[in-house]
């Protein structure tokens, strides 16, 4: 068959009919390697990219993994020579042949693209789950939206930005959601710390937290990535305190301002808490 599946330049990476899911090695050819040598060297480095859509690893059944990344040659390369052995599907972004960490921030590697791809592929017909895997890199693209949607849908801060994150590290959602549930609104509405930000101090801990008796090392980085974490909110939201940057006490103010106070204050509270917490995370 003429028609390649992957990439404009006649990569032959994969096997593929107009009416099936194309099928990828794991196993990269010396073209491939060329590719990788030249884009490293700049050249060819703006059109170095793969059609986005859906990709079969080994024989994927219903319940196979549901792996998501962009277009970027690069990107889809490195992933799939690490998936020797697994029955898996790729959902590949068009990200516009950019990285993921690029294109999360760029906009690209998003919800809405997500949601687009996920349509156009017909992903629903093929799969018998709604599990995605996505990369950490892409969080700032999707996990930032999934937060605000969440705050949008009646949880308050703290619980929007645990309940994100939170299985990332072993912890699943309900038991996040109770969990934060008495730190929104400041602390049980008492304007204190902003839930965004306690929702995001509990996600460092859990990640690099101290959990054995004498592990110095762990409280003290985790205290440092605090502190990072809210100097950083600081310098988007000049506070992190609940009733400093509503500008009116949720507990004895206007309550009418207050409603309104919090559905125009909070969500931009909850989105730069969702991109420090994501940076932070990555860097470290």
């Amino acid at each position: 068959m003429s028609r390649d599946c992957c990439y404009s330049e006649n990569s032959r990476c994969c096997s593929c009919d107009d009416k099936s899911i194309p099928t990828v090695s794991t196993t990269l050819s010396l073209k491939d390697y060329f590719g990788a040598f030249k884009v490293r060297w700049g050249i060819g480095r703006m059109n170095y990219k793969i059609e986005p859509g859906l990709y079969a690893i080994g024989k994927p059944d219903g319940n196979s993994p549901v792996l998501v990344s962009a277009n970027y040659k690069l990107t889809f390369d490195v992933l799939r020579k690490n998936l020797v052995g697994l029955d898996c599907r790729l959902l590949i972004l068009d990200t516009k042949g950019v990285n993921v960490w690029c294109a999360a921030g760029k906009g690209t590697f998003g919800t809405d693209e997500l949601v687009n791809r996920i349509q156009a592929t017909g992903l629903s017909e093929v799969v018998t789950h709604k599990r995605l895997i996505l990369p950490q890199l892409g969080a700032s693209g999707v996990n930032g939206n999934e937060a605000i949607e969440c705050f949008n849908n009646g949880f308050n801060c703290a619980q929007a930005i645990l309940s994100t994150y939170c299985e990332q590290f072993g912890l699943d959602g309900e038991t996040a959601r109770k969990l934060s549930c008495g730190f929104g609104a400041g602390m049980g509405r008492l304007g204190e710390t902003c839930g965004a930000v306690t929702g995001a101090y509990m996600l460092i801990g859990l990640k690099y937290g101290q959990s054995s008796v004498g592990d110095s090392e762990a409280k003290e980085r985790t205290y440092r990535l605090i502190q990072e974490f809210s100097r950083q909110f600081i310098e988007h939201n000049q506070s992190t305190n609940c009733r400093e940057l509503l500008g009116v006490d949720l507990l004895h103010g206007d309550k009418q301002l207050a409603g309104q106070r919090v559905q125009t204050v909070c969500p931009k509270a909850v989105k730069d808490a969702a991109e420090i917490l994501e940076n932070i995370l990555e860097a470290n």
